[in-house]
């Protein structure tokens, strides 16, 4: 994306008048002016206009809200090669449009432009886009290494999602850890609540249960045959060396094979009975609906015949109501005609009432007019008593005022410029000042007095102070002349005159406007208005009155009221049982049709043709499903006997012999004291009960249980494992695009700190400088060097994002206040070399040090107005 030009009108310091920035360019865009003139502003409205929908201000823009218009601009840009436009406005009249510049066409109106200006600048999302990361207002460039070094990545997270794998990465992590969360605590263990503790919790309590019977089945079933396996054992151990028992794994080996075919067996058998009893339930399933279908075709019928009589009682009964209802009817419309002319004899008198408010009423409003009409004519006369006065005003008066006292004051000062002169007259000579003759002796002289001498000359003090002063009273009487001349009076006692009585006729004028405002609050028209209406009124009136016909036949109210309310009371009963008799007509009709549905929807075989054949065929399938259940119930019985070994026995005697084998010593010991222990249970146990299907039956559950734990404990892993993945994937990729944010930002940073290099941690924040084999950490450094790297880092971030086809304006608002000279200086080079080349970055530069700002160079921009016409 890169701005073309922009224009704002009542945002933030600009008003009517609007602002407008026209011509940036591709490369380095510096505006330099001084405070309050509004860069700032202009950031904050880029920032509303391109970021913001334009149905409200959001965070950015109550900062330049202004109250005494709609906030309204346009931005020129070009994005992917499309030259575009966009207008909003705020406030009253919100709109927003968004058009390609080189057809003039409209692309997105209103919420539309919203969405699309949100895909151009990539605040789909997240509604930062760039103005966090590559946007530095005012006073925020340190942000970058402020306390958390993941702020900058966070800011930057929006930009390159692509990259790191975006919300979608977080989303499948999160709900992995949800999933996982399910199962087991944090620290692994299975959750209370969870279906894995549920599960092991449920299976402590079946193996309590079972403990009792598996001991006494082992006791009365499996004891002697341990015994002796544990006597051979023991014989062997002691007879035989370590060799020997590579020998007993291997058979132990193949009995847990034969054990487990067996067991395959039987799980088939069994699985083939499941089948066929599933399949005999469903032929019997069958047969029992074919037997309902029958019954509910049989009922289907004999309801319609029900109905279908039912139907024809309801409609003899509805005719006889609806002719009933007719002649009440004749009747009421007959009495409700004569009411109505009962009504209309009530309405004459009416109409004669309103005729005489009317005219009134008329009668007052002529008169309002009459003193509405008087009071305008005054007004008009001094109105124009005002406009034949000279045009001055209060303040022209006050700068009158102020001449007449700059030449009094100059006066007074030429008359202190004064010398004293010895006059010696001839004989017969004379000699006057301002036409007084004077006689021989001392003459003082000041500035403004000339001494005449008759047929000889002037004589005036030269005095270069009296000169200057001179200038100024000739310059200010000259002033005053033209301003007299100007306003048309002669002197300024006739101008504070005329001011007096414009002060006086603009008085009058508020009074007569006053007793206008009461008169008529909305105009003398509409008085006028209300004058023709009352007077259209007032003829209406008139000519129905006049064309009403005489009506001599009156008859009684109350009568007439009475019979309509009794006839009402009887149509009402009549309705009432008509709608009684249509609803039961209609539900007899309803129930016929839900018979009919009933009968539809029933299978064809069920008619009385057809129903006999359709049984017998259910039922011989029924038969012949149950035949060969049985035959598949006697196989899984035979096979049942050959599974009696259990492979987890045999499992666990395998392992005790490999055991043997690492640990022989503590085998033979625990053999013969297993060996005395058997004995010894044996001997006590002989004489109690088998607990054969008892023990079975909850061995059955235990072992349902148990493949649940597993099925969870897998399923836990997977997802350990795939939250350790995706999390492994992220960090792996954030390490990829680390380097090359490094890469772009070496050459920067080499630039402006000599011999520096910047190392970043994984969420891309600066994290350290190292420099002369030192690397010191953000928290040591100078506000001006954390400034410093926190710009470059953000240029750096833009040349990346340019390079991956995304390229977007680098706006700094007085980005460099900490900046020493020279590193200023060096910041401009870097600032100089990121905006130019084959691919520039466009930078737009604010800054109100106008001084060094001429020292960056760049392409000069200034603001000019925009005026709403």
């Amino acid at each position: 994306m890169r701005l073309d030009g922009f224009r704002f009108r009542y945002l933030g310091p600009f008003g009517s008048e609007g602002v407008a920035v026209e011509g940036l360019v591709p490369g380095l865009n510096v505006l330099a002016d001084h405070n309050e003139r509004g860069k700032s502003s202009l950031l904050r409205g880029l920032q509303l206009f391109l970021l913001q929908g334009h149905t409200s201000w959001g965070k950015r823009g109550h900062p330049v809200k202004r109250d005494d218009g709609a906030t309204t601009g346009e931005i020129d840009f070009t994005h992917d090669g499309t030259a575009y436009r966009l207008i909003k406005t705020y406030q009253r009249g919100k709109d927003a449009q968004l058009i390609d510049r080189s057809t003039g066409a409209v692309l997105a109106k209103k919420g539309e432009a919203d969405e699309r200006m949100a895909a151009i600048m990539g605040t789909i999302d997240k509604a930062r886009g760039p103005s966090g990361l590559l946007w530095i207002e005012q006073g925020q460039s340190m942000d970058a290494v402020q306390d958390d070094d993941r702020l900058v990545a966070s800011k930057v997270e929006t930009e390159m999602s692509v990259l790191v794998g975006g919300d979608r990465a977080r989303d499948y992590l999160a709900r992995t850890e949800a999933a996982l969360g399910e199962l087991l605590t944090a620290t692994g263990r299975p959750r209370v609540g969870g279906p894995l503790k549920a599960a092991e919790d449920a299976l402590v309590r079946i193996e309590a249960d079972l403990l009792d019977a598996e001991r006494r089945r082992d006791q009365t079933r499996q004891i002697g045959r341990e015994l002796d396996r544990a006597r051979s054992a023991l014989a062997a151990l002691q007879a035989q060396d370590d060799t020997d028992a590579d020998v007993r794994i291997a058979a132990v080996r193949d009995e847990l094979d034969a054990a487990l075919t067996a067991r395959a067996h039987w799980e088939t058998a069994k699985a083939v009975q499941q089948r066929l009893q599933a399949e005999t339930e469903r032929a019997n399933d069958r047969l029992t609906r074919h037997l309902d279908h029958v019954r509910a075709y049989d009922d289907a019928a004999a309801g319609m015949a029900d109905e279908n009589a039912a139907i024809a009682s309801h409609e003899a009964r509805r005719n006889e109501l609806k002719a009933q209802q007719s002649r009440i009817d004749a009747d009421l419309r007959e009495l409700r005609q004569e009411q109505a002319r009962q009504v209309e004899r009530e309405a004459a008198k009416a109409r004669a009432n309103r005729l005489q408010e009317r005219q009134i009423a008329l009668e007052q409003l002529q008169a309002r007019l009459s003193s509405l009409d008087t009071t305008l004519a005054a007004r008009t006369e001094q109105i124009q008593a005002r406009d034949a006065l000279p045009e001055i005003d209060r303040d022209g008066l006050d700068q009158l005022g102020a001449l007449e006292a700059t030449i009094d004051r100059l006066d007074r000062a030429l008359s202190g410029v004064e010398v004293t002169l010895r006059l010696d007259l001839l004989p017969g000579a004379q000699a006057e000042i301002d036409g007084k003759p004077i006689i021989s002796g001392s003459v003082t002289l000041d500035a403004t007095t000339v001494l005449t001498l008759p047929g000889a000359g002037y004589i005036r003090l030269d005095a270069p102070e009296a000169d200057a002063l001179k200038i100024q009273r000739e310059t200010a009487r000259s002033d005053i002349e033209a301003r007299l001349h100007t306003i048309g009076v002669a002197d300024y006692a006739a101008a504070a005159d005329a001011v007096r009585r414009r002060v006086d006729i603009a008085s009058d004028l508020e009074s007569l406007e006053r007793e206008i405002a009461r008169i008529a609050p909305q105009g003398r028209d509409r008085l006028i208005d209300h004058q023709q209406v009352l007077e259209r009124d007032i003829a209406a009136l008139e000519t129905k009155l006049n064309d009403a016909e005489p009506d001599d036949c009156a008859t009684d109210p109350d009568r007439v009221a009475t019979d309509i309310a009794q006839q009402s009371a009887q149509r009402i009963v009549t309705e009432e049982a008509l709608q009684d008799v249509s609803g039961k007509l209609e539900g007899a009709r309803a129930r016929l049709d839900a018979h009919r549905r009933a009968m539809a929807a029933l299978p064809a075989d069920v008619a009385l043709d057809a129903r006999g054949a359709r049984q017998s065929e259910l039922a011989a399938s029924a038969a012949t499903a149950q035949a060969r259940l049985e035959t598949a119930q006697s196989d899984l019985e035979r096979l049942t006997d050959s599974v009696r070994t259990d492979p987890d026995i045999l499992k666990a005697s395998l392992n005790r012999l490999i055991q043997v084998r690492d640990n022989r010593a503590a085998e033979l010991e625990e053999l013969q004291r297993r060996v005395v222990e058997l004995q010894a249970r044996r001997s006590g146990v002989l004489d109690r009960s088998d607990p054969d299907t008892e023990a079975n039956a909850l061995m059955e559950q235990r072992d349902t249980l148990r493949e649940t734990i597993k099925r969870h404990r897998q399923r836990a892993g997977a997802l350990s494992l795939l939250r350790d993945t995706l999390t492994e994937a992220q960090l792996r990729l954030q390490a990829e695009y680390t380097a090359p944010v490094r890469r772009e930002l070496a050459p920067l940073l080499a630039r402006v700190i000599d011999g520096a290099d910047l190392s970043l941690s994984e969420t891309l924040g600066p994290q350290g400088l190292l420099r002369n084999g030192r690397d010191d950490t953000l928290d040591r450094l100078s506000g001006g060097t954390r400034e410093q790297i926190a710009i470059l880092t953000r240029l750096a971030f833009a040349r990346l994002l340019a390079r991956g086809g995304q390229p977007c304006p680098v706006i700094l608002d007085d980005a460099l206040v900490h900046a020493d000279d020279d590193r200023r200086a060096r910041m401009f080079d870097v600032l100089t070399y990121v905006g130019s080349g084959e691919d520039p970055l466009q930078l737009l530069y604010l800054s109100c040090h106008e001084r060094a700002a001429r020292e960056l160079g760049g392409h000069r921009l200034r603001f000019d107005s925009w005026p709403e016409n």
